[in-house]
């Protein structure tokens, strides 16, 4: 059976009493846009609204399937994750549920099987590396093929230039852009109005635990006019962007080895992701740079890493750092990965880190 014809199946199979639950990357601007796009496919479809929709960190893991267990969930979409860390958590959840899982991360281990369905971009475009596929972009297109999503077309921009793909699909862009008879700009993410709904929605996922107020705002507007001129995402914007600036000008506070640059933050807002972005096209753009975040009071650090001359591999980099580190993740692409340690791991990793920095460049 092609790989479509079993997702079309999943898709239309779906009904009221399976309590559907949709697993979206949090703190991300393409898991948001993702999981409403397919949200909305699947009402389009089938006339049935998923039941939930969950921002996620990673992988499948026992609170999430105990969370299967408790709601009587019969199926789940995962989307902008791979959660092949656990593979055994994932076939205890088979017993409970059928899986779909839509991805474009690297994966060490192939899921599908009779009850989960890998769709992952890399077999709907074998030419293109997963990192150049956003899930927003994959997201519309698969269910493109079951539905008119024109609706939804402005979604997809926003959600991929969030996550860096617009030169991938700039043809895409600009033939939705010109569809909405918008003004083309030279910069896309600061100028045009789906770079700064994208800019807005990133501001707004630094506050930890308002995913499901973001989510609702996202869902329920209408265009992108809607994410340009909700109160609550401008307001957020003015607080991020002035925490943003706080740590761009103690950068000095750095540590540098080599090419190698390792910054230390413990900040108000949940600023890792966005701060490491802005700081590896302006400060460090000839560096690798690693942000290592205290923010959350749950014994943990959050890493994210950037370095945008895809010198090296960073997911393959932050997997080796972290791999014999207790209760670590990682996950992320080439240019672009994250990780997370215990903090009593700090300087464990951080040694770790330099060695194979240092290895690679040799």
């Amino acid at each position: 059976m092609e790989l479509f014809e079993k997702f079309e199946i999943f898709i239309n199979s779906i009904k009221k009493d399976d309590n559907l639950a949709i697993f979206y990357h949090t703190s991300c601007v393409d898991g948001l846009c993702s999981c409403v796009i397919t949200s909305k496919a699947i009402t389009k479809l089938t006339g049935i609204k998923p039941l939930f929709h969950i921002p996620h960190l990673h992988e499948l893991n026992n609170d999430t399937l105990e969370f299967i267990k408790k709601n009587e969930i019969k199926k789940v979409i995962y989307i902008d994750l791979i959660p092949d860390r656990y593979p055994e958590v994932v076939k205890e959840a088979e017993k409970y549920a059928e899986l779909l899982i839509i991805d474009h991360h690297k994966f060490k281990t192939n899921l599908d099987s009779k009850k989960t369905l890998l769709l992952h971009a890399e077999y709907i475009n074998s030419k293109l590396d997963g990192a150049q596929y956003p899930a927003s972009k994959l997201t519309y297109d698969i269910f493109l093929k079951l539905t008119d999503l024109e609706d939804l077309d402005w979604l997809a921009c926003v959600g991929l230039i969030g996550d860096s793909g617009y030169s991938t699909w700039k043809e895409f862009v600009l033939e939705v852009i010109n569809r909405h008879n918008l003004e083309q700009e030279s910069n896309l993410f600061n100028g045009s109005d789906f770079g700064k709904c994208a800019a807005l929605l990133s501001g707004a996922t630094m506050y930890g635990g308002n995913s499901d107020l973001l989510f609702d705002i996202v869902y329920k507007s209408e265009n992108f006019k809607d994410i340009l001129q909700n109160k609550i995402l401008i307001g957020y914007d003015a607080e991020s962007k002035a925490e943003l600036r706080k740590w761009i000008l103690r950068t000095n506070e750095a540590e540098i080895y080599g090419d190698l640059v390792i910054f230390e933050i413990k900040p108000k807002l949940k600023i890792n992701s966005t701060l490491s972005t802005v700081l590896s096209f302006e400060q460090f753009k000839d560096k690798t740079l690693i942000i290592i975040m205290d923010y959350f009071n749950d014994g943990f650090l959050t890493i994210s890493a950037r370095d945008q001359r895809k010198k090296i591999k960073l997911n393959e980099l932050l997997n080796e750092a972290v791999a014999d580190l207790p209760e670590s993740s990682s996950g992320g692409h080439i240019p672009a990965a994250g990780a997370t340690i215990r903090k009593e791991d700090k300087d464990k990793f951080k040694k770790k880190l330099i060695q194979l920095y240092n290895n690679l460049n040799k």
